[in-house]
């Protein structure tokens, strides 16, 4: 089960996201080998959350560790992280993940992200998003930087 969360269109997100950055919404950014049985696509969207909503950790994976942002909003929990080819340095993205969140401000930050199909979240309500943008009024961050 995909969901969608709120579109951000509202008055606080257009301060941050530009109309270029919406015109960015709905590419089809991942999906399942087309021949497997139970097949998905999941589209990339910006998301946005009052960052007081978030939080970043770490967690090990095959002995390596790696920053998500775990997101608890609306009795459902959001788990966000980057996906790259090569190996990423931990520390060094925790730190631009922060320099591009607004905590101090109670503002909103907004992820541009796509869902990772998982069958247990919906019964769950614990969702995986691959995230390539982050954006607040304190700062941005783009994976293709790292």
């Amino acid at each position: 089960m995909l969901i969608i969360l709120h579109s951000c269109s509202n008055k606080k997100d257009a301060k941050l996201l530009t109309e270029s950055d919406l015109k960015l919404n709905g590419e089809e950014r991942l999906s399942s080998i087309p021949t497997e049985k139970n097949s998905w696509k999941s589209y990339i969207h910006w998301y946005c959350f009052p960052s007081s909503k978030l939080k970043i950790e770490t967690y090990l994976s095959e002995g390596k560790e790696f920053p998500v942002i775990n997101v608890k909003f609306h009795h459902m929990s959001f788990n966000i992280s980057a996906y790259s080819d090569v190996p990423i340095d931990t520390k060094k993205l925790i730190r631009k993940w922060k320099n591009s969140i607004d905590y101090e401000n109670n503002g909103e930050t907004c992820f541009y992200m796509a869902q990772m199909y998982s069958e247990s979240a919906a019964k769950e309500y614990s969702f995986d998003f691959y995230v390539e943008k982050i954006k607040s009024l304190k700062g941005s961050w783009e994976l293709k930087e790292d």
